[in-house]
């Protein structure tokens, strides 16, 4: 998956940390309480990105891109962690 997000893509997201959630679910910490998590699904070899904010055990999703194709991945999760 990183990959495919790409190794700069990576960099200017979260400084290069990567945190593995599951096989399928990455999550790259972006600061002040925000990450950037993407997940993978087989079926339709297609990408979920979604920006969360993470507070006092809450968390919500202030931002969510679905169906996205690898080729888009990388300017997505880009995209994802600089949002407002």
């Amino acid at each position: 998956m990183i990959n495919q997000i790409g190794f700069w893509n990576v960099g200017a997201v979260s400084g290069g940390r990567v945190i593995l959630i599951d096989d399928n679910t990455i999550s790259l910490p972006v600061g002040h309480g925000y990450s950037v998590q993407v997940s993978y699904y087989k079926t339709s070899d297609t990408y979920t990105v979604q920006r969360l904010w993470k507070r006092s055990g809450q968390v919500k999703v202030k931002g969510e891109w679905g169906s996205v194709y690898a080729s888009e991945l990388g300017e997505t999760c880009y995209q994802a962690s600089v949002n407002k």
